[in-house]
Formats: structure tokens, C-alpha cells, sequence
């Protein structure tokens, strides 16, 4: 995906041992993005009832568009449409080998986005979703995703 030269792009890289190396190299890219509805609050969502609150965020493989997977993730698992706003800023994280010259990489492409219906159902209601809600702050047990903070505190 070729990212607009004024989006922040910020990179963090670890040294890992090999098990944490495999765990990143076998993993999809990510689109997380910040959906807000007309009165400014935030969607958050558990995809299961073992799953931490938070931004709605999807799996992107090698060949697909980051946009296209993450508007029709959140459509399908909280059940609203959304309509993406743009690109808010791309996390780069990289995985040394320990002892090793390997590395694996991982992406996250950050979107923010907004209800398509001004006044949506409670989300997740038509979704596949365990959970989903509009929050103004963060519950403090919420995973904070790669650009979480842009959209809600």
C-alpha cells in the first residue's frame, strides 16, 4: 500500500526469541481503525467473549487492499456500514532473531472512519461480534491496538 507522504509513520523493532520470531512471521498485516458515530464516540468491540475491547481491526493478507478488509470486517462483525475518512498513520514493527540475522515484519495501517448511517443500530446487533459498543474513554480493560489513542483516551 503506498502511504501519503504527511501520515506519521512510526517503527519499533525487538530482539525476540524464536518462538515470539514465528508468532510475528506467521501473522497478517493489520488495518485497526477508529470508527466514530455522530456524537463522537468510538466503536470497540470483543470478536469473542475471551477477546479484549477494542478498535475493530482486520487481518490483511500479501495481495489484499487494507481498506476494502478492514470496512467490510467491521460490517460483518458489529453489523454497521462505515465509510473510511483516510489513512492516520502506519506502525511498523519489526522481530530480531535472538542469535540470528533473521527478521520478521508486521504492519499496521491505521484508518479512521465514521458511520455511514447518522444514527446506526446498537453495533454489533446484525454482527458477528460477541460484543460491541460506542465509548467516549477507553474501559480500563481495553488492548490498546496500534493507534488506539488517536481516536479515544
Amino acid at each position: 500500500m503506498e502511504i501519503p507522504a504527511d501520515v506519521p509513520v512510526h517503527e519499533d523493532t525487538d530482539t525476540v526469541d524464536a518462538k515470539r520470531f514465528e508468532q510475528v512471521a506467521e501473522m497478517d498485516d493489520a488495518a485497526p481503525v477508529g470508527v466514530k458515530n455522530a456524537d463522537g464516540d468510538v466503536l470497540l468491540m470483543q470478536v469473542t467473549d475471551t477477546c479484549d475491547w477494542k478498535i475493530p481491526m482486520a487481518a490483511v493478507g500479501a495481495d489484499e487492499d487494507y481498506a476494502a478488509e478492514v470496512r467490510a470486517w467491521v460490517e460483518t462483525n458489529a453489523g454497521i456500514e462505515v465509510e473510511i475518512e483516510g489513512v492516520e498513520g502506519v506502525w511498523r514493527y519489526e522481530a530480531r532473531l535472538e542469535g540470528g540475522d533473521g527478521t520478521a515484519e508486521r504492519e499496521f495501517v491505521v484508518f479512521s472512519a465514521s458511520t455511514a448511517d447518522p444514527s446506526p443500530a446498537v453495533p454489533g446487533a446484525d454482527g458477528d461480534a460477541h460484543a460491541a459498543a460506542w465509548v467516549s474513554e477507553l474501559p480500563d480493560d481495553a488492548a490498546l491496538v496500534p493507534g488506539t489513542r488517536l481516536f479515544v483516551e
